[in-house]
């Protein structure tokens, strides 16, 4: 169903029988959870079954018709429309930046140096990205902003990581070789 670097993560965040994470009020299933069911470095579509297991688990264990504590409150306008326009087809320039940074540098085949300069370059895309979102909050500028924070959480555990694994694969660079020394 996706392309395999998608799988950044493979194995995912660590959930219990209900999904739950360590973070709290972080529930995972399906590619982004490791349940242990079908191990950590699974690939194609094993976890789907996962993602129906868990998310119904999720979802029963999350069931707030049982509390009652859901209520729907009318949309606040947050911008005027011009300034949305701009702000989204920054937002989109930014996105396709993030991507192309994500591809090139921490992908499944990547560099030591390559991750270093991707954590500073994301940095800058998180500063951007906040600002456009404390500018004006549409759906676009909150999304490029989560996509940053997460974007340079990835890049920086790919960057610890130094070991070829699973579906990475790190080349020798001069940062890596300085590494092994």
């Amino acid at each position: 169903p996706c392309v395999p670097a998608a799988h950044y993560t493979c194995g995912g965040v660590s959930v219990d029988l209900k999904g739950k994470s360590s973070v709290e009020g972080l529930r995972v299933a399906g590619e982004g959870s490791r349940t242990g069911v079908h191990g950590g470095n699974r690939l194609a579509s094993t976890s789907l079954l996962e993602g129906l297991v868990w998310g119904a688990e999720i979802g029963e264990d999350l069931d707030i018709t049982k509390t009652g504590d859901f209520v729907i409150t009318e949309k606040e306008s947050y911008y005027n429309e011009f300034d949305a326009k701009n702000v989204d087809e920054r937002s989109d320039e930014l996105l396709a930046n993030l991507r192309s940074l994500m591809w090139n540098d921490v992908g499944i085949v990547r560099t030591v140096s390559g991750t270093s300069v991707a954590i500073e370059e994301i940095t800058t895309l998180t500063s951007e990205a906040e600002a456009l979102f404390q500018t004006v909050k549409t759906q676009k500028s909150c999304m490029i902003r989560d996509a940053t924070v997460a974007a340079g959480l990835v890049a920086k555990a790919a960057n610890e990581n130094r070991v070829s694994g699973g579906t990475h694969f790190i080349e020798d660079d001069e940062e890596q070789k300085m590494d092994n020394a």
